[in-house]
């Protein structure tokens, strides 16, 4: 029995029609398209699971490469990184590197360039343990 003194008898309640004119024939909601078949997680018919932007998911797309490729590079100021992140790629800092600690656990990332992947998740984990080096203040 529930609270209101019903049994329940395991029947769902029907699905609420759409309104007038908002159906699928309306143009307001696409018809949704079939599954793909086993091994075509992408809908392309070849078997390989690629990414959204088409690349195959075992890869690294073009702009995961320049953004690895950017973060080689040696800056004097973090201003100057900044202004150049939201120049080359659209993005915000921290956005950026929400993507580059994305590319990290990725082995397609270390595989294109080991030592630079090496060497950011090196300092990951030493500020995830929190034994990286502090800043100081003058007084």
């Amino acid at each position: 029995m529930t609270a209101t003194g019903e049994g329940t008898t395991g029947a769902r309640a029907p699905a609420p029609q759409p309104r007038a004119g908002a159906g699928a024939d309306s143009g307001l909601f696409p018809a949704p398209s079939p599954p793909p078949a086993a091994g075509d997680e992408d809908g392309t018919g070849d078997g390989a699971a690629r990414l959204a932007d088409g690349a195959p998911a075992g890869e690294l797309t073009p702009r995961e490469r320049e953004i690895l490729d950017f973060e080689r590079r040696w800056w004097r100021s973090p201003g100057a990184k900044e202004q150049a992140i939201h120049d080359a790629f659209g993005l915000s800092a921290t956005r950026y590197y929400q993507v580059l600690r994305g590319l990290l656990d990725r082995p397609a990332a270390l595989a294109h360039d080991p030592v630079l992947v090496g060497r950011l998740r090196r300092l990951r984990g030493r500020r995830g343990r929190g034994t990286a080096v502090p800043v100081t203040r003058e007084r």
